[in-house]
């Protein structure tokens, strides 16, 4: 009986942070728990450290120091549920490598990625059970006791990483303006002079700011804006992805693929000594006409 009483303060908070744990994902509390240390005679008393010693035998240190842990973590993991699996990618991808502070960014990066792992589960269980909950939270803090300290990691930064996550939020919207714009008033122009070994291609469409001028982009940022689009459509993003940009990105991708169809088999026209592509110059407006345009050229060189 000392045992239980110079214990019950560490188990009151113990109770105190595994109900806020339950909170944050939404479990409801049994009776047990709920009534655990409402009264200190000492018959309840010996009745809720029998409860303790059946629920949590299986608890260690590691346990109880996740717990809480993840008591304090409200607003991370609040963050953790506004994101999605793609966006994971999005947060690597925007670690600046020429930052003093990249090692920290990536190191704190990693850690999401780790603890959304395990955690990430437990958003999308509906009506799961205290015990079922009790286990699997016990067994993820056993089995991986270096999470504790991502968890801590995460948590200091969980504003840094919010306001990266917004930082490439506003990029990605900036990105799909670019390419609807492309998709929409783009011109693919090609271009060979008599000197030139190759033919060569750009985008180019009027800016839409207060200040009109032409947007040009060259090859190797069109594919760079291809790789953005690719990740835009991909199922999952949670930037406000809506079919109409979907369709648009993939759009985008087929125009660029297109373009790339043109080059390659015009080129291949200009080795073959087609008098035709000594110096060229055309420009195609929207998928249909790039795809005309490819045709003629694909049949021009079947009959060469």
């Amino acid at each position: 009986m000392i045992r239980y009483l110079s214990e019950i303060d560490v188990w009151k908070k113990r109770s105190q942070y595994l109900s806020e744990v339950l909170e944050i994902f939404g479990v409801s509390r049994d009776d047990w728990l709920i009534n655990l240390f409402q009264h200190e005679d000492l018959g309840t008393l010996s009745d809720s450290f029998e409860i303790i010693e059946q629920r949590f035998s299986k608890f260690n240190h590691n346990s109880w120091a996740f717990i809480k842990e993840l008591s304090l973590s409200t607003k991370f993991i609040q963050f953790l549920k506004n994101i999605a699996e793609n966006d994971i990618t999005h947060l690597i991808n925007s670690v600046d490598e020429h930052s003093d502070t990249r090692l920290i960014q990536e190191g704190t990066v990693t850690s999401l990625i780790q603890v959304k792992k395990f955690l990430y589960p437990f958003f999308n269980k509906a009506d799961v059970t205290l015990d079922i909950f009790l286990k699997e939270l016990n067994n993820i803090a056993i089995e991986n006791p270096s999470l504790i300290s991502k968890l801590i990691l995460c948590n200091s930064n969980t504003m840094a990483l919010q306001n990266m996550y917004n930082t490439i939020s506003k990029r990605g919207e900036v990105t799909k303006e670019k390419i609807q714009n492309a998709v929409t008033i783009g011109t693919y122009k090609f271009v060979k002079e008599e000197d030139d070994e190759n033919c060569i291609f750009d985008l180019s469409y009027p800016s839409t700011s207060e200040e009109p001028e032409i947007m040009t982009y060259k090859i190797n940022e069109l594919q760079d804006l291809c790789s953005r689009a690719l990740l835009i459509s991909k199922p999952g993003d949670s930037f406000e992805q809506i079919d109409d940009i979907k369709d648009k990105m993939e759009e985008f991708i087929t125009q660029v693929d297109t373009a790339q169809y043109i080059i390659v088999t015009m080129n291949k026209l200009i080795q073959l000594g087609h008098f035709g592509y000594r110096k060229y110059n055309e420009s195609a407006k929207g998928t249909g006409n790039l795809k005309k345009m490819a045709n003629r050229l694909r049949k021009e060189l079947d009959s060469w």
